[in-house]
């Protein structure tokens, strides 16, 4: 037994001194080859194997592996290396030679650079950057990240207005807008809030004056440029599906107060004839008291006695409304307003190679406004390929939106108030949500026309219920661009697009018919409610609109032949464009690299519409011209604008670390006097970085 003890310990003490003699330590000091310094915090692996350790503060390490192992050295900004292992090593490290210009600044035309040669200010964000918030306007996802980038939100509605400066308001009466540029083509703001967020791979935010030179007077006030997404690069098929759900609540009201009731100075009308009821001052005190068909909200304060709302009434027909004299616990005006809704569904499919690229996108964006029964429903389609044919490169980007709206027409039926003044006017001890008010139709009802309780502000139910504005924008966009390499030092390329949409708008407002103890009152009377003023009450009405351009109707003018046209930005205008291009990239010399690019651009923006207001249609709920008691007020405008461009760009760098860039452009516009509608945006940027000399 004890030998065989024996045997066993020698035979195990023989294994462990075989296990250290197959491992060795391997020593050495790793270097920056650039200037010589050791490089402390460089991660040393064993190839194959989970062994590392990292360089001391002097650069130095010590490993111990098995004969023969490979070392990989790895350091952040340097270029991967592997050794065999030894001892007493010395690694020298170099920096990869693409930081500097691994980030690709889109520029101009659609041209990439390094971000090293660019001599001008430009800021590069990612589609997925801006779109954290899951914002439905691609627009609004750069506030706050872009320096000098200012956007501003008009209105808080389920389709607000956007108005986006770049480099300032570099003009009183003209356009201070920045230039959209989508895929290398020129769009309005429009199209760009037409986009589904998730489509979009980087924005590119051109400051400078000589950033968008190549862009002439369209990106005078600076230009940013939109790049889309791409199919994957090896082959795999990637399917994803995103869904969001935000709400909305509005954040900040006038400070209101909620302690007095009605009363807008009315004075003592017993002394002309009215009843006794009709005396509006204290007799004591000769202060104001309860006026129940008032708008204005400094009378008494809340006593928590009963008072009765609405019209004097001579013959005592007609509902009016009794009520305790308490303020709500909710302010009406808070109370009025819902919590919006906006829920987005997305699903893409991408896939492609080297040589090819599919993307295939899909969303629908629905919004429940702010605003009571306000909603809109947006359906968003892109498709986006590429194919090569050995010298021959084919992309093409199509994108196809349908916005449809429902919103709150401008004013009551009075055509005095919006729907936000008469909310204002609302009495704090009445509420607003009540049923009865909801109700416009009912004759009994407290909300209907006839018996609404103020003679000087309308039901703002009624302009919900009947003051309705439907609109829908067909928006299509469309980019084909053709590219010919027949040589490593020539590029032609030849680009097609088309820009457009379609815009219907009807606003209908339905027709109020007075009782005859409405119009019989005797306060109405001064107020306007008499039937020398509505003979046979206040008629429907409607106004249609019907637009061709960039599907905004921004341009529409309902007021005239005139429309709303801001010269430079292209907003509500379709655009048809084509461009042509040679690139000339030879290597002529070790040390300096220069290219050429021509180029020529011819584009044309049009619109077109028809608007169409009858005031006075003759049968409820029929909103046709052909049933309108008067004339209809009709307006169209058409438009057509021309340019054609010339181009050039030179770049000249010397040893990476020198840039020059010289552009011209000349442009040729339709909308000047021949002999005088030819002009030149010249620009040269200089871009030295000293360090890499």
């Amino acid at each position: 037994m004890k030998k065989l003890l024996l045997v066993s310990l020698c035979f195990l003490m023989l294994s462990i001194t075989q296990v250290f003699a197959q491992n060795r330590t391997y020593t050495g000091t790793v270097i920056d080859k650039a200037d010589g310094t050791t490089m402390p915090g460089v991660t040393v692996l064993v190839k194959g194997t989970k062994i590392g350790t990292q360089t001391k503060g002097n650069g130095e390490f010590s490993i111990s592996a098995p004969a023969g192992a490979i070392l990989e050295f790895r350091f952040l900004g340097y270029a991967n290396q592997q050794l065999p292992g030894g001892t007493n090593m010395t690694i020298s490290l170099s920096a990869e030679t693409n930081q500097l210009s691994e980030v690709v600044v889109t520029g101009a035309l659609g041209i990439k650079k390094q971000e090293k040669a660019v001599g001008y200010a430009t800021t590069r964000i990612t589609g997925a950057n801006a779109d954290e918030t899951n914002v439905l306007n691609p627009i609004n996802g750069l506030t706050g990240k872009v320096a000098g980038l200012v956007i501003q939100q008009t209105d808080d509605g389920i389709d607000p207005s956007i108005k986006v400066t770049l480099r300032g308001a570099r003009s009183l009466l003209g356009n201070n807008d920045a230039l959209f540029v989508l895929d290398g083509v020129p769009v309005s703001g429009s199209v760009i809030a037409a986009l589904n967020p998730n489509d979009i791979a980087d924005y590119n935010v051109l400051n400078g004056s000589g950033a968008a030179a190549l862009y002439g007077s369209e990106a005078s006030n600076g230009a940013i440029i939109i790049t889309t997404k791409k199919g994957t690069a090896d082959g795999k098929p990637v399917i994803t599906y995103t869904n969001s759900l935000q709400l909305q609540q509005v954040a900040d009201l006038p400070k209101l107060q909620s302690s007095y009731g009605q009363y807008g100075g009315e004075g003592n009308y017993t002394l002309y004839g009215f009843p006794a009821n009709t005396n509006y001052l204290n007799p004591v005190t000769g202060y104001g008291t309860f006026v129940p068909f008032e708008n204005e909200l400094w009378g008494p304060a809340f006593d928590g006695s009963t008072v009765t709302e609405g019209y004097f009434h001579p013959d005592g027909t007609g509902a009016l409304l009794t009520v305790p004299y308490t303020a709500q616990k909710e302010n009406n005006v808070k109370a009025f307003f819902q919590t919006g809704v906006t829920e987005q569904n997305d699903v893409s499919y991408a896939q492609g190679d080297q040589l090819n690229s599919f993307n295939f996108d899909i969303q629908d964006a629905e919004v429940k406004g702010i605003m009571p029964e306000d909603q809109s429903e947006r359906l968003n389609a892109r498709l986006g390929v590429s194919r090569t044919y050995g010298i021959f490169r084919v992309d093409l980007n199509t994108t196809y939106t349908r916005t449809t709206l429902s919103t709150t027409g401008g004013l009551d039926y009075v055509g005095n108030n919006n729907l936000y003044d008469n909310v204002l006017q609302f009495p704090d001890n009445l509420n607003i949500n009540a049923p009865y008010f909801k109700d416009t139709e009912d004759i009994t009802s407290y909300g209907n026309p006839n018996n609404y309780f103020s003679g000087y502000s309308t039901n703002p139910w009624w302009t919900i219920e009947n003051n309705r504005v439907k609109t829908q924008k067909d928006q299509f966009s469309g980019n084909l661009l053709m590219t010919l390499t027949p040589t490593k030092w020539l590029d032609a390329s030849y680009r097609v697009s088309d820009n457009f949409g379609n815009y219907s708008y009807q606003n209908t407002v339905q027709g109020v018919t007075f009782e005859p103890y409405a119009y019989a009152d005797g306060f109405a009377h001064d107020f306007g409610f008499d039937p020398t003023s509505f003979p046979n009450g206040i008629a429907p009405k409607v106004t249609d609109i019907e637009g061709y351009g960039d599907g905004s109707g921004s341009i529409v003018n309902t007021g005239g032949p005139i429309p709303n046209f801001i010269p430079g930005n292209g907003a509500g205008l379709a655009r048809l464009q084509a461009d042509a291009q040679v690139y000339f990239h030879p290597k002529l010399f070790t040390d300096w690299t220069t290219n050429l690019r021509l180029g020529n651009t011819i584009w044309e923006e049009k619109m077109n519409y028809i608007t169409d207001t009858d005031d006075r249609l003759l049968i409820p709920g029929l909103y046709n011209q052909l049933y309108n008691e008067e004339t209809p007020t009709i307006y169209t405008a058409s438009a057509t604008i021309r340019q054609i461009a010339y181009f050039g760009d030179v770049n000249i760098a010397y040893k990476d670390w020198a840039y020059l860039e010289v552009t011209e452009r000349n442009d040729r516009d339709s909308r000047l006097a021949e002999g005088i509608n030819s002009f030149y945006y010249p620009s040269v940027n200089l871009s030295p970085i000293y360090s890499l000399q």
